[in-house]
């Protein structure tokens, strides 16, 4: 435990211990004037201080004997073996040691003359009974401290467990865009080999550079959208092989936005989409655009085609079914990813998600 924490924890202490001496006091000097018989609160205060701070020194035994006797249910005939006879001992400590201090330097008007042995044994009943009921406090507050701990170490415990489980379906999802892109890529190379053998070679050296940026980092379920933007710039290098000079890219990021995380591979499926489902059925030159910036505390995401636009019905292929379950999985309902028609008359793919800075 750290020293900081063992330091709130003896202040809690010496503040609960007060408080039950100070509660003993008011009790006193209330019942002392129903039967008319006055106690001066300085007196009344120096009695149930003194007697509530020696059982703060006494807690410690308290609680090792707690921790023997076990804080289950299951527990209670070893809980009762023990403690039983430690709150008999205790409660004896505590009744001679502290009757024969006071009985030494308190208060003369409280105990008077009369002998210690007298004191002693006249006191003992009650004080046996106020001693239960505080020893019974202290393992009311340890149980409950035992199990609060308890339960929030169980609630982390299932949180690193949902946490694990969340991060291996994300790279779950992620391992499948990688084969359904290879697949994609290796169609149209196939095209390329009869016609063009310079441009598939050329082809295939790309898309060899675009793998292994992917493999860069396995473990990695996000990256700074920079390093998405370089890895799109890696796609495009293969695509523009693919449509030559029918495909113009423009890259419309906020300088700020760069900076934001974002899930591994989340632009290259709409992006393929918008490609494959838009401008790869437009007869003439297609742009694309992608879109970045801030919106307070989301992060507006935007891929844009000029091509044949959304089908009636559209289908979610692969990609965009997956895309939508890992901003599923990662963010909940605070994510979405939207398909709507762009203002220049193609698909427009929308993602918002809240805004975390790498």
């Amino acid at each position: 435990m750290a020293v900081s924490s063992r330091i709130r924890m003896l202040g809690w202490t010496f503040l609960g211990w007060t408080l039950v001496g100070l509660t003993y006091t008011a009790a006193m000097v209330g019942s002392g004037r129903l039967r008319h018989q006055e106690l001066s609160w300085g007196v009344a205060l120096g009695i149930n201080l003194s007697s509530a701070y020696l059982w703060m020194l006494l807690f410690p035994v308290v609680a090792w004997v707690a921790r023997r006797a076990g804080y289950e249910a299951w527990q209670w005939k070893r809980a009762l073996a023990l403690h039983l006879p430690a709150y008999l001992v205790l409660a004896l400590f505590h009744h001679v040691v502290w009757f024969s201090a006071y009985w030494r330097w308190g208060s003369p008007s409280y105990i008077g003359q009369v002998k210690l042995a007298t004191v002693l044994r006249l006191a003992m009943p009650w004080r046996l009974h106020d001693d239960l009921v505080l020893y019974g406090l202290q393992l009311l507050t340890l149980y409950v401290w035992h199990h609060a701990r308890k339960g929030e170490a169980e609630r982390q415990a299932r949180l690193e467990v949902e946490a694990r489980l969340a991060i291996s379906k994300l790279q779950t999802l992620r391992m499948q865009l990688q084969p359904h892109f290879l697949f994609n890529a290796l169609n149209a190379l196939s095209g390329l080999v009869g016609e063009d053998p310079g441009r598939a070679k050329t082809m295939i050296a790309r898309l060899g550079h675009f793998l292994r940026l992917t493999l860069e980092d396995q473990a990695g379920t996000e990256a700074p959208l920079r390093e998405e933007l370089r890895l799109l710039e890696a796609y495009f290098d293969i695509q523009r092989l693919r449509f030559e000079d029918r495909l113009t890219f423009q890259v419309e990021v906020a300088g700020e936005a760069q900076q934001a995380l974002v899930p591994r591979l989340l632009l290259q499926p709409l992006v393929e989409n918008a490609l494959h489902h838009g401008l790869a059925r437009r007869p003439g030159p297609g742009i694309l655009i992608l879109r970045a910036h801030r919106r307070g505390n989301r992060l507006c995401l935007e891929v844009e085609d000029d091509g044949a636009g959304l089908p009636e019905p559209c289908p979610e292929g692969v990609g965009l079914a997956n895309t939508r379950a890992r901003l599923r999985a990662r963010y909940g309902a605070e994510a979405s990813l939207t398909l709507q028609r762009g203002d220049s008359g193609g698909a427009l793919a929308r993602v918002e998600l809240p805004w975390e800075e790498a």
